[in-house]
């Protein structure tokens, strides 16, 4: 889960966020959507979080389960590697995202990579270069 801040108990809520985004995803909500039933589900009352957060969270982890899906695809396909592509902007991560900007990965090593953080931007895209890729321990994974 890339979005660290929550209320009460923790596995309860990150179940309910996870069930949440698996069925909006195969139900083909719109992010806000999910973050509707997010905040319907979890903050009845509207006092932990702003909508705005709510928002975050469904952009977030819509977006994980995406990349995740996309890298599994690769693997099936045998695409042996991938390429981090970074959008460098004033809104960019410079900690989590920028050094890593076209970093190749194992697309075995490439999960919890991306989103790096809450409203990332970041993609992974098939790699045929003769690059190496970053070993496992130099991978910041967010899981």
């Amino acid at each position: 889960l890339r979005n660290t801040l929550y209320f009460g108990d923790k596995d309860s809520y990150l179940a309910t966020v996870k069930r949440l985004t698996e069925k909006a995803i195969a139900e083909d909500w719109t992010t806000d959507q999910l973050a509707r039933e997010l905040q319907r589900e979890l903050d009845p009352e509207k006092e932990h979080f702003s909508a705005y957060m709510w928002e975050r969270i469904a952009r977030t982890e819509s977006a994980a389960y995406v990349t995740e899906g996309r890298r599994q695809a690769y693997l099936e396909f045998g695409i042996p590697k991938m390429r981090r592509l970074v959008v460098l902007d004033e809104r960019t991560d410079q900690v989590r995202c920028a050094p890593f900007a076209n970093a190749i990965y194992r697309t075995d090593d490439a999960n919890d990579v991306v989103p790096a953080h809450p409203n990332c931007r970041c993609a992974l895209a098939p790699h045929f270069g003769d690059e190496e890729p970053l070993e496992a321990s130099q991978i910041l994974r967010n899981g």
